[in-house]
């Protein structure tokens, strides 16, 4: 009776490890949250990451996504730099993508005013703190760029013809070859703009812009998304 008992026993948990078996081999593999860090300037600062966001949660990927807006307005190259170097944010924050857009401010002609050579020197060890960033799985992120939006109006004492100059021969171009460089692939939102230029009155985009700016981002990120673990 008491052998009898031991085999229903036994019998009862072989059925058990079978099926958590088999609802392990038949369950989607639930994949881990995606953190995207927005990295720039006021345009950045306004409203695109948080599209960008809504974006994502209205496509349901499958996969938790955050986006996390690390924009500061009026900073140049060098002073976001500066930020990431003092705020230790890179410390304390998982990151997986970022998304770098500055070069607007550094065409200003007041003393914001930036060459091109230290616009690249600022931006490549933006990228390589960036990418030496270590996350808790020993994951590095991916870093993409984007150009800057075209300057359609001139402000006294801030943006002038020079700065519509610059943005199209240097800042921009700049942007491509760093691209190459550091193997980061780059968004054309110089384009977005220049198709669109209703989206682009003044130096920042209206609201419209600014949607259409994270709209082009998804479209980016869609397929890079799909295709990691």
């Amino acid at each position: 009776m008491k052998k009898k008992y031991i085999i229903i026993i036994i019998s009862a948990i072989v059925l058990l490890l079978v099926c958590v078996y088999i609802i392990r081999k038949t369950s989607p593999i639930e994949k881990k949250g995606i953190y995207i860090v927005c990295a720039g300037d006021s345009i950045t600062a306004a409203s695109y990451p948080e599209n960008l966001e809504a974006i994502f949660h209205l496509k349901k990927l499958g996969r938790k996504i955050e986006v996390i807006n690390r924009g500061i307005p009026g900073h140049t190259s060098g002073q976001y730099l500066a930020y990431l170097q003092k705020s230790k944010i890179l410390d304390s924050t998982i990151i997986n993508i970022v998304l770098l857009q500055l070069g607007t401010n550094d065409v200003r002609i007041d003393t914001d005013h930036t060459g091109t050579e230290q616009f690249y020197n600022n931006m490549r060890t933006i990228i390589n703190l960036f990418k030496s960033h270590t996350n808790s799985d020993l994951s590095h992120p991916e870093v993409f760029l984007s150009t800057i939006p075209p300057i359609v109006v001139e402000v006294p004492g801030f943006f002038n013809g020079e700065s519509k100059r610059r943005v199209v021969e240097e800042i921009n171009p700049a942007i491509f070859q760093l691209g190459e460089e550091t193997h980061c692939p780059v968004l054309d939102n110089y384009a977005l703009f220049m198709q669109n230029p209703k989206l682009l009155p003044e130096i920042h985009p209206n609201d419209e812009g600014y949607r259409a700016i994270a709209d082009n981002w998804y479209k980016m990120l869609k397929p890079f998304i799909a295709e990691m673990p």
